[in-house]
């Protein structure tokens, strides 16, 4: 749980300055909720005065009216008041571990172990506590401690508890139980702009623990190689030194050991260019086996020298600072010196196996060596390679660097470039009057390595360490150039304030998480990963936000976070804004994701806002000028680019569904045209049918009450067609004469209603309208959604159901019940799905 963050702490000049004391104390009052105030009625004339000068601000970004106070987006407000986000650090990384994960994780899955449901449950109830003293294990300014270090540290002030008699003994043995059973090595590792490199550093280790096993296998082959030698001098009797002092038993093993190795003529004696090319293949494998090789080769840029603590960090590497201009050569000089000593190795390592299982042909496998390149090596061959990685840093690299770093991603070498970046908002441009005042888009590293295709790409942040090791584990694993862009705190970062900050960039599409894996599939929509986005379908992350309205009711909304919002996240981005009192409102005055989705003839004269609480807690529409608008619509355009590459909310998609819905009402409308004319002519011929059956029973209730006795067969037959029918005359002196009676005007049919209906065969099985409407949605066998009976539920909830739809599959019809409240506006809002 983090701490408490306030308004005067968050917000201040500059972004993710070091904290501060806030100035004024702490009390105990209850913060009171936040809301919309009302205020003063304004006249005709100074609405229309105060909204000449806010499109004045909106056209020049001309701000003279400055509020005084401090503000923040209305979606961070309760997190800041609360300070109750979650974080998954500390992180446990050990090196027997491929994975790594958060340390309350470890401690909750250690405690489902080793005790029972019934066992230690005052332990279980200060588990809590027992983090707060783990994180205080960690120096201040510090990413990295052992485990062992902390372990002792927070389970010690733990038992320091003050709990008495036999509980108190029985909290004692559940400590030191858990102590027991907690890991004995590895590390912790808090928020922090290093962690990035200490993650590196981990995957580093398990890929040399690979390399490791290999040596082993080497070793073996050597082995093998030398039992080969010894046995084809034990065939020719030469007696070399030492090795040829075997008693029988030993010859006996040897012979037994090597028997499967020599080829059923086995007999005959080696040639010597074989046992020439043994004695070779021995030495080469066992200078690699003397030889002590780092674990990778980091080539810096000079300017992160001193930002990173790069020796107690990377001890098993070998590092080189270089400027920009001599980075991109130097990594390509290390990495075609060592390829080639490693490839010959791996030569070697093929050629061994083939002697030793005497496969070996000298006419065929000399030249095949002779003229072998190392990209014609495994995947799991090239693993084995000590990576080369240069480090550099973002906005470095776009500014100077981008003509080398792409043809060094052309070359097709497994070079790795690992990007640090920490401006959690755009730079500057000194050629304009504020931040992304151009029209020109922002160069994306990310897009520009996935340009080349074969390039894995990785882009994160600090903030998901289970996300980060995954990315960086693909950017080692890979055969083709990688590129892995990670989102830091600053150096002199509060760490607090810059994991909300760096949450919320990936939130606002700043900075979105992405994963390009070259080598994942054939086709190309399958390499993508973008999944780790919140609500990654949308175009802007859609939050509840409740808030108390001017009447003082509670109003229940959905607010979007956008760029601008995220912005926002920065005092000196406030003063940018202009605040609309509520007098002010009027239909010019849009959300900034309404604004966004206009067609531009649409936006003349209007204003996009997006929401603000200051630190009253009271709730403020900003205007925004219209070079924030321009920014948000870049970023909205990146992100619309990014789920396009990821198969999310596809235009193409959505084009080809329309088409196939268009073509299936088409079918539809003329099912039910042709079903309504038959029911037209079926409902007509019933009509006829029972007006004359009704004129024969009346006649025959004529006649029989007149004392005629007439059998049915006597009985008159009536005509289908109507007939004139004459005044009842009470005096008729005819007692037989036929009545005839006219039949009732015919009802008017009543009106069909539209029934709700799902295009089932469109579903995407999302479980939204089933999870919340299970009394009118259920699923078929195909798992897609069909409506079971529309009358269980609400209108209202169908036309959520309708909204929520990610496939836009469910129509709401008409309602079933005429006195359901707010039918107009429901109305409106089915209207587009129906």
């Amino acid at each position: 749980m983090a701490k408490e963050i306030s308004f005067s702490e968050f917000l201040k000049e500059g972004a993710l300055q070091k904290e501060r004391v806030p100035e004024k104390e702490i009390t105990n009052e209850k913060p009171q909720p936040i809301r919309l105030e009302p205020d003063d009625v304004a006249s005709e004339t100074e609405v229309k005065e105060f909204w000449k000068r806010l499109r004045h601000f909106f056209r020049t970004g001309e701000n003279p009216e400055k509020a005084p106070g401090i503000y923040v987006p209305a979606l961070v407000a309760p997190y800041l008041r609360t300070g109750t986000w979650e974080m998954d650090y500390p992180y446990f990384l050990s090196p027997e571990r491929e994975e790594g994960l958060p340390l309350e994780d470890l401690l909750i899955d250690t405690m489902s172990v080793v005790f029972s449901e019934s066992e230690a449950i005052l332990l279980r109830k200060n588990i809590h506590r027992l983090l707060v003293h783990f994180k205080g294990a960690f120096h201040p300014g510090t990413a990295m401690v052992t485990f062992q270090d902390a372990r002792d540290y927070a389970l010690g002030r733990l038992a320091k508890l003050e709990v008495h008699g036999e509980e108190g003994e029985r909290f004692t043995a559940d400590v030191e139980r858990l102590a027991e059973n907690l890991p004995k090595g590895g590390v912790l590792l808090h928020f922090h702009h290093e962690v990035p490199l200490y993650f590196l550093q981990h995957r580093l280790e398990r890929k040399e623990s690979a390399r490791l096993a290999y040596k082993e296998r080497i070793r073996s082959r050597i082995e093998e190689l030398r039992e080969l030698l010894k046995v084809d001098e034990q065939k020719s009797g030469e007696k070399k030194g030492p090795e040829a002092g075997f008693d029988f038993a030993s010859e006996m093993i040897t012979l037994e050991k090597v028997s499967e190795m020599m080829p059923r003529e086995g007999t005959s004696k080696m040639s010597s260019s074989r046992v020439e090319r043994i004695k070779k293949l021995i030495e080469e494998l066992q200078e690699t086996l003397d030889s002590k090789e780092n674990h990778a080769h980091l080539v810096v840029i000079e300017e992160l020298k001193e930002e990173f603590r790069w020796k107690d960090i990377f001890t098993s590497s070998k590092f080189s600072f270089e400027d920009l201009d001599t980075a991109f050569k130097k990594v390509e000089e290390i990495f075609d010196a060592n390829i080639v000593s490693f490839t010959n190795v791996l030569v070697a390592m093929r050629r061994a196996e083939l002697e030793v299982h005497g496969k070996y042909e000298e006419d065929v496998h000399d030249d095949y060596f002779a003229h072998f390149k190392w990209f014609k090596l495994t995947e799991e061959e090239l693993a084995l390679f000590p990576p080369v990685f240069l480090i550099t840093s973002g906005a470095h690299l776009l500014r100077d660097g981008i003509s080398a770093f792409s043809k060094l991603i052309s070359s097709n070498k497994p070079i790795n470039l690992l990007a640090l970046t920490n401006r959690t908002v755009s730079e500057v441009d000194p050629n304009v009057d504020w931040e992304d005042a151009s029209r020109g888009f922002r160069q994306e590293l990310s897009a520009i390595a996935i340009s080349h295709r074969d390039a894995f790409t990785f882009q994160a942040a600090t903030d998901q360490p289970g996300l980060l090791m995954e990315g960086l584990r693909g950017a080692l694993r890979t055969t083709a150039p990688s590129v892995v862009q990670v989102l830091v705190p600053g150096v002199e970062d509060d760490p607090y304030v810059a994991f909300l900050k760096i949450n919320a960039a990936a939130d606002a599409r700043y900075f979105p998480y992405l994963m390009y894996d070259c080598h994942r599939g054939l086709q190309w929509g399958s390499r993508f990963d973008i999944r780790h986005n919140s609500q990654p379908d949308k175009d802007w992350p859609i939050h509840p936000f409740s808030y108390q309205g001017t009447d003082g009711h509670q109003v229940e909304v959905q607010l979007p976070f956008t760029y601008a919002d995220y912005k926002a996240m920065t005092q000196e981005k406030v003063d940018e804004l202009f605040l609309v009192p509520e007098s002010m409102v009027t239909d010019q005055l849009i959300a900034l994701d309404k604004y966004l989705q206009l067609p531009q003839e649409e936006t003349t004269g209007k204003v996009p806002y997006i929401w603000l609480v200051d630190e009253h807690n009271r709730m403020h529409r900003a205007a925004l000028p219209y070079m924030w608008a321009v920014s948000c619509q870049e970023r909205l355009d990146f992100w619309n680019f990014i789920q396009e590459l990821g198969g999310l909310n596809s235009y193409h998609v959505k084009r080809a569904l329309q088409e196939s819905r268009i073509q299936w009402e088409l079918e539809k409308e003329k099912e039910l045209v042709a079903m309504r004319a038959t029911h037209e002519r079926e409902l007509k011929e019933v009509k006829r049918n029972a007006a004359g059956e009704a004129l024969d029973r009346m006649v025959g209730l004529l006649l029989d009450e007149n004392g005629i006795e007439v059998s049915s067969a006597e009985r008159p037959k009536t005509k289908k067609e109507a007939s004139p029918v004459p005044k009842e005359d009470e005096e008729s002196e005819d007692p037989i004469s036929e009545k005839v009676v006219a039949p009732a005007p015919e009802p008017e049919e009543e009106e069909m209603k539209a029934e709700a209906w799902v295009e089932t065969f469109r579903c995407t099985s999302c479980n939204d309208c089933t999870e919340k409407f299970p009394a009118i949605f259920r699923y078929n066998e195909e798992k897609q959604a069909y409506i079971e009976d529309a009358s269980k539920g609400t209108f209202e909830q169908l036309v959520i159901a309708a909204e929520n739809c990610p496939a836009s599959c469910i129509h709401p019809g008409e309602p079933l019940d005429p006195k359901e409240p707010n039918l107009d506006e429901l109305r409106k809002r089915a209207a587009k799905f129906n």
